[in-house]
């Protein structure tokens, strides 16, 4: 790196020095890395002359017979946390009960085993609820063997109270004095939109 010091009158003595510093620092390194770099050539080339060397030498490794029982693992997973309906946590939850699944498939024989066994662990909060809601399903002796998803329950209006449709669907008028600051200012924006 060669710069012309005479063509530069704005540089002084200081900067010139540590310009100097400076260029002999990067000398230094560009041959450090020079040295580096043919280090690793040579590691390279000893690596694939080992390499070749041993796949002469060594014979074939012939399969294990298929009749060989593998020794059975007697592992002890931890089981899933306590889930309480908290959307945040829900992945974590299911990915710790899918690897105590695989961790423990002599346990498990079928998926409804499974959908059982995480639903012990869905104890708190909304969880909770819902899995009262399934049990109290399955509990009925019109639905004992049905397959059908207990969950179909039909929606419920905020506003009229009444099942079957959405707020947004509801024909009862917005009744403004049960709404609490939020609703009403969502109803503000929303009347007003309509206006423009």
């Amino acid at each position: 790196m060669d710069l012309s010091r005479s063509k530069s009158p704005i540089l002084t003595e200081n900067m010139e020095s540590q310009l100097a510093g400076l260029e002999s620092k990067l000398a230094g390194q560009e041959a450090k890395n020079e040295q580096v770099l043919d280090a690793l050539n040579t590691t390279l080339r000893l690596l694939a002359t080992m390499t070749q060397n041993q796949q002469t030498a060594l014979p074939q490794a012939q399969p294990a017979p298929a009749s060989v029982p593998r020794a059975k693992l007697d592992l002890k997973p931890s089981p899933p946390p306590n889930f309480d309906g908290d959307r945040h946590c829900g992945k974590g939850f299911i990915n710790a009960c899918q690897a105590y699944f695989r961790l423990r498939l002599d346990q498990f024989p079928d998926e409804q085993t499974k959908i059982q066994w995480a639903m012990t662990y869905m104890n708190q909060g909304q969880a909770q609820k819902w899995a009262n809601r399934i049990y109290h399903w399955e509990a009925i002796p019109a639905n004992a063997g049905s397959r059908r998803a207990a969950n179909k329950v039909q929606p419920k209006c905020f506003r009229c109270g009444r099942a079957g449709h959405f707020i947004k669907d509801c024909l009862q008028p917005m009744d403004v004095r049960s709404m609490n600051r939020e609703e009403l200012d969502v109803w503000m924006e929303q009347m007003s939109a309509q206006m423009d």
